[in-house]
């Protein structure tokens, strides 16, 4: 048995995403349900739905608190991204 078929398969159903956040290309897990989620609140200030993408991102994907500013911006970018799209 191939453990790490399984976990490809795993990794895809949970919504695994490339972000650059500053320089680096980080993968994250879960971004499609949080924009889903937070895509009713796309009028709030930005700073608030930083804070709430950089928080609910964080559940699932670990966040150091030191760049936890750049991936707000990042994250924001994103889910801007993904709504103009639609």
């Amino acid at each position: 048995m191939d453990l790490r078929k399984g976990a490809v398969n795993r990794m895809a159903k949970k919504d695994y995403r490339l972000v650059l956040v500053g320089k680096n290309q980080v993968g994250l897990v879960g971004l499609k349900g949080i924009f889903e989620e937070l895509k009713g609140r796309k009028g709030k200030p930005e700073s608030l739905l930083k804070e709430m993408l950089v928080e609910k991102a964080g559940r699932k994907n670990c966040i150091p608190d030191s760049v936890r500013e750049e991936y707000g911006k990042d994250l924001l970018r994103e889910f801007k991204n993904s709504w103009a799209k639609r």
